[in-house]
């Protein structure tokens, strides 16, 4: 029995590993990648979050690791509904909250994808 995890098989035989988007897999909750260029760290997220039949509110928790060297700018966008609300209700250099509220409950179970964009300047040394 092949007790290794197949993600290290992959690595060891140089298959190449097929990247899914969120996008096309609805059973993908969360995809994030983080880039440091031109002066910016920023991170660039989409998130699944789920709703059950009347449910009108959740939370959202991004976690920012390592944390970010100063406080980022915070941008979100609903990417596949309409009258979904976005609230930021806390932002820090290792993560945010925030609040998305549908504009009436739920009237069955579903999901919705929201794009979080964040992006701080990256410190030099002291000038």
């Amino acid at each position: 029995m092949n007790s290794q995890p197949s993600h290290d098989r992959a690595i060891e035989t140089d298959e190449a590993v097929d990247t899914v988007s969120i996008f096309q897999d609805p059973g993908l909750m969360q995809q994030v990648s983080r880039t440091e260029q031109d002066g910016f760290d920023t991170l660039v997220g989409y998130f699944r979050c789920k709703f059950e039949c009347g449910q009108q509110r959740a939370v959202l928790h991004v976690v920012i690791q390592p944390a970010m060297p100063s406080l980022p700018e915070v941008e979100t966008m609903v990417v596949d509904a309409e009258n979904v609300r976005v609230r930021l209700t806390d932002i820090k250099v290792y993560g945010l909250r925030a609040e998305i509220v549908l504009s009436q409950p739920a009237a069955s179970g579903m999901s919705i994808l929201i794009e979080v964009i964040a992006a701080a300047p990256m410190t030099v040394g002291s000038q």
